[in-house]
This record gives structure tokens, sequence and C-alpha cells, in this order.
């Protein structure tokens, strides 16, 4: 089943050989441009419809009031763009929400109201009556330009005089 073949002209498949290879090079280098543009599309997109940038704290509205055993904090963005809040729970004492903002996208479901974010903190003790923070029990907010922090308790005294 094994045929020897003698191969005629060797130089002229050496030729044939090198326009393979810079074919091959052409192919690799249109792969890796192609990969950088779409992760770059696809990173603006991230950043400009997902992720966002930092809030500035002037175009955020903050209320608080009390409900079915909790505090309920309301932020809403004024510049008519998404709210995205991260919060972060690292520990029992601190509550940390930082903001960004971004662009509204079709692709966005947010719902009715993408500029509005609701929080609660339990304020119910464990025998059914209102609880108590303590001195250091504290909700910080990160904006771009400062943060605000409010003291728990303070603002569960200011809602039972109400």
């Amino acid at each position: 089943m094994k045929v020897k073949r003698k191969l005629d002209n060797l130089e002229n498949n050496k030729g044939k050989n090198k326009h393979f290879e810079n074919r091959s090079k052409k192919t690799i280098k249109t792969i890796f441009i192609s990969l950088v543009v779409c992760l770059l599309a696809v990173g603006s997109y991230m950043y400009f419809f997902a992720i966002g940038w930092k809030v500035d704290s002037d175009n955020m509205n903050i209320d608080y009031f009390y409900e079915n055993g909790s505090i309920q904090f309301e932020f809403e963005l004024t510049n008519g763009r998404v709210l995205n809040s991260w919060c972060d729970r690292t520990d029992g004492k601190e509550k940390i929400i930082k903001f960004t903002e971004c662009y509204s996208s079709f692709l966005d479901d947010r719902g009715e109201n993408p500029g509005k974010f609701s929080y609660g903190i339990e304020v119910i003790g464990e025998n059914g009556n209102l609880g108590e923070f303590k001195d250091d029990d504290k909700l910080i907010l990160k904006f771009k330009d400062k943060e605000k922090k409010y003291d728990l308790s303070e603002i569960l005294e200011k809602l039972a005089m109400q």
C-alpha cells in the first residue's frame, strides 16, 4: 500500500509554502484585531450602559421614613440617568452603599423607575417591639465628591417622635 513518489521541482514547492505562511500571518493579525475591537465594544457598552461612573451627591435626592418595622431609605437620581447601587455589608455596624450612574439602554429591564433605589433596615427587636441601634451603627453613602454618614440611632429617634 505504500507508494513512493518523487517530488518534482522542489524550488517551486518552497515558493508555495511562503504564500501560505504570509496568509497565515495575515489571518492571525485579522483575528487579533477583531478580538480587540470586540473587547473594546463590549467594555464600552458595559461602562456606559451597565456599570457606569460615580454619582455626584448634588444629583441625588435622599429621603427616609419608618414603614412596617424598618427604616426605608429612598434614593432618586435627578439627572435622568439610571442609578446603580453597590451595597457592602462587611460588618454589622456600618452599612456602606456606593452609587454609580449610567445611560439607559434598550436592553435594560430595570422597571419603570430606573433612577430610584430603596433600601430598608430592620428595627424590630426580638420581642416584637421597636428595636434599638448602637451609637456606632451607621449608614455610609459614598458619592463621587463626598461621603455622607447617617447615624441610625438618631434617625430612629427622629422618626419615633413623628
